[in-house]
C-alpha cells in the first residue's frame, strides 16, 4: 500500500473507497487530486477494539457485542500478521482506531470503517469494501452492523407513536418496519401481517414518508396522513384503516389536523432515523432477537422471515 493516496471526493480512475475515504493506486490521476482535510484526524468515536503492535489476538473485548453468529466469536481467535499490518495502515491514514467486528469462517477479518464493513483477506492482499455474502444461506454480513446501528436509533424514538401489532402468544422476536402507505411492497407486507404475528413476531411500524423533506420537515401528503392518523389514535386498528384507505390511491392533502404537530415531529424524526440507519427504500425491516439485530432493505415475505431470524 506504500505510495497510495487517501483523498476525499470524486475520484477519476480506479480507487478503493473505505469509510468515505479513497485508497488505491490511481489509474489516471496518480494521486494528483487531493483535499486539505483528508489528513486531519477524524473525530474519535466510541471504539471497542484496541489492537496492539505485538498481539494478533482479537480477544472477546475487541469484538462488537452486537455481532454473534456468522462471525467467529472466540477469545483465542487470531488475525494474521498481514491483516494486522493492513489494519494499522488504515488506522494511521484515517486517524482513528477501527472497530474489529469479527472474523468470517473463511478467515476474512471484518472491520468497521465509518459504519460500513471492510473485509481483509487472510493474506492481507485483498480488501473487500461493501457486501460479503455467505453462500450457505446468502446472508449479507452488512445486515448485522446496519441492524445494530438501527436498533440504537430506534431506541431514541418516541415510543408513544410506535404502532405495534403483537405476536400471538409469546413473541420470539421483534420486527421494526420502516414503512410508507404509498409503497406497494409495504402494502403487500401489511396484507401478510397476521402471518408474521401468528409466527411469533411483534411487528412495529415506523413511518418512513418518502415524499417528506427531512431538512425542512414541512408536512407532505404522506407525512400528514401518518401524523393525523397517529394523532387520532395510535392503535393497530387505526393503522390498518390507514393502509386500507390508501391501498389504491395516494394522499394529496398535506394539512395537519389541529393539535397534531407533535405527532408530525415524530414522523420527521422517524424518517431521519431510517435514513441514518441506511434505509434506502421501503420497507426497511429490522429483525431484533434479544440483543442481536439485522437490517434488510426490502420486503421479506412472511414465509421467508424465519430464514433471516435463524441467522441471528
Amino acid at each position: 500500500m506504500q505510495g497510495n493516496k487517501f483523498i476525499r471526493g470524486v475520484i477519476v480512475g480506479s480507487a478503493l473507497s473505505i469509510g468515505g475515504f479513497f485508497i488505491g493506486e490511481m489509474a489516471s490521476n496518480k494521486g494528483e487530486e487531493s483535499v486539505a482535510d483528508s489528513t486531519k484526524k477524524v473525530e474519535q468515536k466510541s471504539v471497542v477494539t484496541k489492537t496492539t503492535k505485538n498481539s494478533n489476538k482479537i480477544g472477546i473485548e475487541k469484538i462488537d457485542p452486537n455481532i454473534k453468529d456468522g462471525f467467529v466469536i472466540d477469545p483465542k481467535a487470531t488475525i494474521t500478521d498481514q491483516q494486522l499490518s493492513v489494519i494499522k495502515t488504515i488506522e494511521t491514514m484515517v486517524g482513528k482506531e477501527l472497530l474489529i467486528e469479527g472474523k468470517t469462517n473463511s478467515g476474512f477479518v471484518a472491520v468497521n470503517a465509518e459504519g460500513s464493513l471492510t473485509f481483509i483477506s487472510p493474506t492481507g492482499g485483498e480488501l473487500l469494501v461493501g457486501n460479503m455474502i455467505r453462500t450457505a444461506d446468502f446472508f449479507d454480513y452488512n445486515m448485522l452492523i446496519n441492524g445494530a446501528k438501527a436498533s440504537k436509533l430506534i431506541d431514541n424514538l418516541d415510543s408513544t407513536y410506535l404502532t405495534t401489532f403483537k405476536a400471538d402468544g409469546n413473541a420470539k422476536a421483534d420486527l421494526y418496519v420502516y414503512t410508507d402507505i404509498t409503497c406497494t411492497y409495504c402494502q403487500g407486507m401489511h396484507e401478510q401481517l397476521s402471518s408474521y404475528t401468528s409466527n411469533g413476531y411483534n411487528v412495529h411500524y415506523i413511518p418512513f414518508s418518502r415524499d417528506l423533506d427531512p431538512n425542512t420537515g414541512n408536512p407532505s401528503p404522506v407525512s400528514a396522513a401518518f401524523a393525523n392518523s397517529l394523532c387520532e389514535s395510535n392503535s393497530p386498528e387505526q393503522m390498518s384503516a390507514l393502509y386500507k384507505e390508501y391501498k389504491t390511491k395516494v394522499p394529496t392533502n398535506s394539512n395537519l389536523n389541529k393539535g397534531c404537530e407533535k405527532a408530525h415531529d415524530y414522523v420527521v424524526e422517524s424518517l431521519k432515523s431510517g435514513i441514518n440507519s441506511g434505509i434506502t427504500g421501503t420497507p426497511g425491516i429490522i429483525i431484533k432477537k434479544g440483543s442481536n439485530t439485522l437490517l434488510n432493505v426490502g420486503f421479506i415475505p412472511a414465509d421467508q422471515i424465519d430464514r433471516f431470524y435463524d441467522s441471528l
